[in-house]
């Protein structure tokens, strides 16, 4: 299915949105996707309309990238869902996401933490 990942993000690079997420959701049932290929899934199903999958797929990316030690990308996976959510109204997932955000990222210079001088361990 090698074939199918490459000729999905040629098709994204080009726009043609729709046979990116053909092509790419083919090639993530047969082997998966690696984790620029499920960020490149999410966004084609979101721009085609599949918020539902888009976010799911998303969810799966943040998990890799926490995996693989990307937190950087980690809170980039967990923007997209909650972009989503927050235009449908999903408050409730929407808070899901931004937390997963949070935890990602860190709290930042407003934060308890960074107020106390303390930080996570």
């Amino acid at each position: 299915m090698a074939d199918a990942t490459e000729r999905g993000r040629a098709s994204f690079a080009q726009g043609a949105w729709g046979e990116a997420y053909a092509l790419l959701s083919a090639a993530d049932g047969e082997a998966g996707l690696d984790l620029e290929d499920l960020e490149l899934l999410g966004a084609a199903a979101y721009l085609v309309g599949r918020e539902e999958e888009a976010v799911d797929v998303w969810g799966r990316a943040h998990r890799e990238a926490l995996r693989v030690g990307d937190i950087r990308r980690a809170a980039g996976c967990a923007f997209w869902p909650a972009f989503v959510l927050l235009n449908k109204g999903e408050l409730a997932v929407l808070y899901c996401f931004v937390f997963l955000y949070m935890a990602a990222r860190g709290g930042g210079r407003y934060s308890v933490d960074a107020s106390l001088g303390t930080r996570r361990t």
